[in-house]
């Protein structure tokens, strides 16, 4: 194989593996900002049912069932906030693994052509 044809396929690796980091930066930050989103929904929650419990609770009327309904939306948003950042931090640590494993590969083969 030519020098040529060397550097071409190192270029081409190098290439793929931007674009495969490029996909994982752009995961890791759509799954970052949905976090962020659904934290913001979960504020909304209780700022609008904060008021309507006020507002019921001052006229004297049962809160029971607002509290309820905010429990089961703050709920249901705290169990995707979860699913989410556990996606995120396994993601993380494949990574880590997956370099560490590219980096040993590289030892070994450097130690090989030493030999």
């Amino acid at each position: 194989m030519s020098s040529f044809d060397k550097f071409t396929k190192k270029l081409g690796d190098f290439v793929d593996k931007a674009a495969d980091g490029a996909k994982d930066l752009a995961g890791n930050a759509k799954n970052k900002l949905t976090i962020e989103k659904r934290e913001l929904e979960q504020g909304k929650l209780f700022k609008e049912y904060g008021k309507a419990i006020y507002e019921a609770a001052k006229q004297g009327n049962d809160t029971s069932s607002l509290i309820n309904e905010l429990i089961t939306k703050v709920d249901k948003i705290e169990a995707e906030v979860v699913e989410l950042k556990t996606e995120l931090e396994d993601k993380e640590k494949e990574e880590v693994v997956e370099t560490a494993q590219e980096v040993k590969d590289e030892i070994v083969q450097a130690v090989e052509k030493e030999e």
